[in-house]
């Protein structure tokens, strides 16, 4: 860390730790190259986060010191850097062993073994996972190299002797595309929780498929004997649909409208009668992970009877949206025309103050608690599992309070003080855009929510009648 030409030096170096719980406690941090930290006098501090429970924890880490500038003039400094993690409850292990199984004539399933502790890890908490890996094959010259990268929601299974492993899906034709052939071979493996997205498991070395060689011969030899590259289609990246040509049943809903965090109203619901054939998703007062707010959407959907169907949602709605496109099949796999995705103030990239319950509540004005995939830090690690295909289909509004003037504006002044401008009151504008998506415009004069300075976002009915009419359907 080196502030100008003149000398920094560091006179206090704590870590603050808020636990799940509430309480605060402070760690000490060091440059000395013991106590955690790797090189001593290389201006990187570091320090041993106890995690005494499962869930949230927030870091603030509180730099003291002065410079000392060309002249000789020392000037005091306080530096602060806040981080969100999540502790999870799961202890899994993938232990280095994989094989393969058939599926079909292109297709087949990777297994990747995985041990974990009954004592901790009982059967009540086998819930939802995402797997990741990288597949390699071996080229002519015998080197191995990429042909796939593979990443999925999976569900921990059981072979005949009741170890359990989980299957990741790959297209031989991958194999093809990249001129390939088996053994195969897998690299940087591992294993998050499907829940928070924070990652319980990793296996750094390298993992060999137990008979891959045998059985591409055997089975997908047509396919091997195909040179590359191919044409990729949506099956090699996301497999086959098992939801074949589906049909709503009469009357359901085509579109649905989803509501942010923590309020106990859809807003969309008040002005109903611009939306045609829709329905009102309700969680009242909820503080949901975007995982589980997508599948309840899913099952809200389910029982309506809609099977081909389109999303707007409002602030956190639209990451349950692009989540559940993301990580299952449902309607929104089926939209033929039309826009699949429609959000307004939804903060893609996180909040800055969202780690805080007391931030949360001005700016809500209720008391849901924390969010984690609403911080910076959590809808960052929210956002690296989000295939770089999906956000196309996504389109966002934004808005903001009236830039530009003399002497600033702002849709809620105490909330203005903690957050990043411009901003809605509630999502910053930094942090509203989402790479791959279509930014729609923003809107200025508008706020987040009811009981700001402007009028609510929700509440334009032109804009409103617009998402209608675009939604697919």
């Amino acid at each position: 860390m080196n502030f100008g030409n003149g000398e920094n030096i560091i006179s206090k170096a704590l870590m603050v730790i808020e636990t799940p719980s509430g309480n605060e406690m402070d760690v000490p941090m060091h440059d000395d190259g013991l106590f955690g930290d790797k090189l001593k006098d290389d201006h990187i501090f570091s320090a041993t986060v106890p995690t005494i429970a499962s869930g949230s924890y927030r870091l603030t880490a509180v730099l003291r010191g002065y410079i000392t500038d060309a002249e000789g003039n020392q000037k005091p400094f306080l530096k602060t850097a806040e981080h969100d993690f999540v502790v999870s409850s799961r202890s899994v292990e993938i232990n280095g062993n994989a094989w393969l199984s058939h599926l079909d004539h292109e297709r087949a399933n990777i297994n990747i073994a995985v041990n974990f502790d009954k004592g901790v890890f009982g059967l009540e908490n086998l819930k939802v996972f995402k797997a990741y890996t990288e597949v390699y094959g071996v080229a002519k010259d015998g080197s191995l190299e990429p042909a796939a990268w593979l990443g999925s929601v999976v569900d921990i299974q059981y072979d005949s002797n009741g170890h359990p492993f989980f299957p990741l899906q790959f297209n031989v034709k991958w194999l093809a595309h990249a001129n390939l052939k088996g053994p195969l071979t897998l690299k940087n493996t591992y294993l998050s929780d499907g829940q928070t997205q924070y990652p319980i498991s990793a296996f750094d070395a390298n993992i060999a498929v137990k008979n891959s060689h045998v059985q591409f011969n055997l089975l997908y030899g047509s396919i091997l004997r195909l040179t590359g590259p191919l044409e990729i289609t949506d099956e090699m990246k996301f497999g086959v649909n098992p939801l074949q040509k589906p049909v709503n049943v009469s009357g359901s809903p085509t579109l649905f409208l989803l509501h942010g965090y923590c309020t106990d109203a859809n807003p969309f619901q008040k002005n109903a009668q611009v939306f045609h054939n829709s329905a009102f998703y309700l969680n009242p007062n909820a503080n949901t992970d975007n995982h589980n707010f997508a599948t309840s959407v899913h099952e809200f959907a389910t029982s309506q009877g809609s099977h081909v169907y389109s999303l707007i949602g409002h602030s956190q709605g639209g990451m349950a949206a692009l989540h559940l496109l993301n990580e299952y099949w449902s309607g929104l796999d089926h939209v033929s025309t039309g826009r699949r995705i429609q959000s307004i103030g939804t903060p893609w990239k996180g909040n800055s103050a969202s780690g805080s319950t007391d931030n949360l509540g001005k700016m809500f004005g209720v008391g849901c608690g924390p969010n984690n995939d609403l911080t910076l830090d959590g809808a960052k690690n929210w956002m690296s599992g989000i295939h770089e295909d999906h956000p196309q289909y996504v389109y966002y509004y934004t808005t903001t309070y009236k830039q530009g003037g003399f002497f600033g504006d702002y849709c809620n002044m105490a909330i203005n003080a903690i957050i990043q401008w411009p901003n809605d009151g509630v999502s910053e504008l930094k942090y509203s855009t989402l790479v791959g998506g279509n930014s729609a415009g923003n809107t200025e004069k508008q706020c987040h929510t009811t009981g700001m300075k402007y009028t609510a976002q929700y509440l334009d009915n032109n804009r409103n009648a617009q998402m209608n009419s675009l939604a697919g359907r």
